[in-house]
Protein backbone atom coordinates (compact mmCIF):
# COMPACT_ATOMS: atom_id res chain seq x y z
CA UNK A 1 0.00 0.00 0.00
CA UNK A 2 1.65 3.06 -0.95
CA UNK A 3 0.63 6.33 1.20
CA UNK A 4 1.93 9.69 0.07
CA UNK A 5 2.02 13.56 1.81
CA UNK A 6 2.92 16.63 0.36
CA UNK A 7 4.27 19.91 1.95
CA UNK A 8 5.54 23.23 0.12
CA UNK A 9 8.75 24.65 1.75
CA UNK A 10 9.47 28.42 1.05
CA UNK A 11 13.84 27.90 0.13
CA UNK A 12 15.38 26.90 -2.92
CA UNK A 13 14.97 23.22 -3.95
CA UNK A 14 18.98 22.87 -3.39
CA UNK A 15 18.59 23.41 0.33
CA UNK A 16 15.48 21.48 1.05
CA UNK A 17 17.29 18.65 -0.75
CA UNK A 18 20.61 19.10 1.01
CA UNK A 19 18.73 18.88 4.61
CA UNK A 20 16.61 16.04 3.82
CA UNK A 21 19.08 13.67 2.71
CA UNK A 22 21.45 14.50 5.47
CA UNK A 23 21.48 11.36 7.66
CA UNK A 24 22.82 12.79 10.59
CA UNK A 25 19.31 15.31 10.30
CA UNK A 26 17.07 12.76 10.58
CA UNK A 27 16.24 12.58 13.90
CA UNK A 28 15.79 16.55 13.65
CA UNK A 29 12.25 15.92 11.44
CA UNK A 30 11.09 12.04 11.09
CA UNK A 31 9.20 10.83 13.57
CA UNK A 32 10.44 8.60 15.79
CA UNK A 33 14.00 8.59 15.01
CA UNK A 34 16.06 8.88 17.69
CA UNK A 35 20.02 8.88 16.05
CA UNK A 36 21.15 7.91 12.26
CA UNK A 37 24.19 7.56 11.06
CA UNK A 38 26.01 6.53 7.24
CA UNK A 39 27.31 3.23 7.28
CA UNK A 40 28.80 3.68 3.64
CA UNK A 41 31.04 6.59 2.74
CA UNK A 42 29.14 8.43 0.07
CA UNK A 43 25.57 8.99 -0.61
CA UNK A 44 24.41 7.27 -3.85
CA UNK A 45 22.23 4.16 -5.16
CA UNK A 46 22.78 1.79 -3.04
CA UNK A 47 24.56 2.94 -0.16
CA UNK A 48 23.40 2.04 3.66
CA UNK A 49 22.73 3.84 6.53
CA UNK A 50 20.97 2.95 10.36
CA UNK A 51 18.45 4.87 11.67
CA UNK A 52 17.66 4.24 15.47
CA UNK A 53 13.54 4.41 16.12
CA UNK A 54 11.83 4.02 19.50
CA UNK A 55 9.63 1.40 19.22
CA UNK A 56 7.33 0.67 22.48
CA UNK A 57 9.68 2.89 24.21
CA UNK A 58 12.47 0.71 23.25
CA UNK A 59 15.82 1.80 20.96
CA UNK A 60 15.70 -0.36 17.73
CA UNK A 61 18.06 0.03 14.87
CA UNK A 62 16.91 -0.35 11.03
CA UNK A 63 19.85 -0.57 8.60
CA UNK A 64 18.22 1.30 5.27
CA UNK A 65 19.94 1.07 1.52
CA UNK A 66 19.44 3.91 -0.61
CA UNK A 67 17.54 2.61 -3.24
CA UNK A 68 17.28 5.95 -5.48
CA UNK A 69 19.43 8.56 -5.38
CA UNK A 70 18.91 11.64 -8.13
CA UNK A 71 20.38 14.91 -5.97
CA UNK A 72 17.72 17.63 -5.84
CA UNK A 73 15.10 15.21 -7.11
CA UNK A 74 14.57 12.23 -5.14
CA UNK A 75 16.28 10.37 -2.20
CA UNK A 76 14.69 6.86 -1.87
CA UNK A 77 15.20 4.46 0.75
CA UNK A 78 14.20 0.86 1.93
CA UNK A 79 14.82 -1.25 4.81
CA UNK A 80 17.67 -4.27 4.52
CA UNK A 81 17.24 -4.73 8.40
CA UNK A 82 14.94 -4.60 11.05
CA UNK A 83 11.48 -5.59 12.85
CA UNK A 84 9.52 -4.43 10.07
CA UNK A 85 10.10 -4.16 5.94
CA UNK A 86 8.88 -0.99 3.81
CA UNK A 87 10.17 1.55 1.33
CA UNK A 88 10.26 5.17 0.79
CA UNK A 89 11.11 8.18 -1.03
CA UNK A 90 11.18 11.85 -0.60
CA UNK A 91 10.53 13.73 -3.95
CA UNK A 92 11.42 17.65 -4.58
CA UNK A 93 10.13 20.21 -7.11
CA UNK A 94 11.40 23.32 -7.32
CA UNK A 95 8.95 25.99 -7.77
CA UNK A 96 9.56 29.44 -7.89
CA UNK A 97 12.37 29.38 -5.06
CA UNK A 98 10.21 27.32 -3.10
CA UNK A 99 10.12 23.63 -3.29
CA UNK A 100 7.38 20.88 -3.13
CA UNK A 101 8.33 17.78 -1.26
CA UNK A 102 6.62 14.41 -1.82
CA UNK A 103 6.78 12.19 1.03
CA UNK A 104 5.71 8.37 -0.30
CA UNK A 105 6.03 5.30 2.01
CA UNK A 106 4.83 2.26 0.59
CA UNK A 107 4.15 -1.11 3.31
CA UNK A 108 2.16 -3.73 3.59
CA UNK A 109 2.20 -7.25 5.29
CA UNK A 110 4.96 -9.24 5.91
CA UNK A 111 3.52 -12.32 7.08
CA UNK A 112 -0.19 -14.39 7.23
CA UNK A 113 -0.81 -13.07 10.71
CA UNK A 114 0.07 -9.57 9.62
CA UNK A 115 -1.73 -9.84 6.17
CA UNK A 116 -4.86 -10.52 8.34
CA UNK A 117 -4.47 -7.92 10.50
CA UNK A 118 -3.94 -5.46 7.60
CA UNK A 119 -6.77 -6.43 5.74
CA UNK A 120 -8.85 -5.68 8.39
CA UNK A 121 -7.44 -1.89 9.60
CA UNK A 122 -6.28 -1.02 6.31
CA UNK A 123 -8.24 2.19 6.19
CA UNK A 124 -6.72 3.45 9.65
CA UNK A 125 -3.24 1.96 8.80
CA UNK A 126 -3.53 4.38 6.08
CA UNK A 127 -4.97 7.60 7.90
CA UNK A 128 -2.74 7.17 10.35
CA UNK A 129 0.50 6.91 7.51
CA UNK A 130 -0.69 9.89 5.91
CA UNK A 131 -1.14 11.68 9.72
CA UNK A 132 2.56 10.68 10.50
CA UNK A 133 3.88 11.82 6.90
CA UNK A 134 2.10 14.84 7.02
CA UNK A 135 3.88 16.11 10.66
CA UNK A 136 7.24 15.00 9.42
CA UNK A 137 7.21 17.15 6.48
CA UNK A 138 5.84 19.67 8.98
CA UNK A 139 8.99 19.42 11.15
CA UNK A 140 10.84 18.99 7.62
CA UNK A 141 9.55 22.09 7.19
CA UNK A 142 10.63 23.87 10.64
CA UNK A 143 14.10 22.66 10.51
CA UNK A 144 14.92 23.78 6.90
CA UNK A 145 13.66 27.39 7.35
CA UNK A 146 15.50 27.77 11.02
Amino acid sequence: METTSTITINRPVDDVFSYASDINRLPAWMTGVTAARMLSDTKEKGARFVATYLVARRPVDFEFKITRWDPKKVFGFATAKGPMKFKGRLEFRGKNGSTEVTSVIESGPDSLATRLLFTIARPLYKRSTRHLLKRELEALKVAVDS
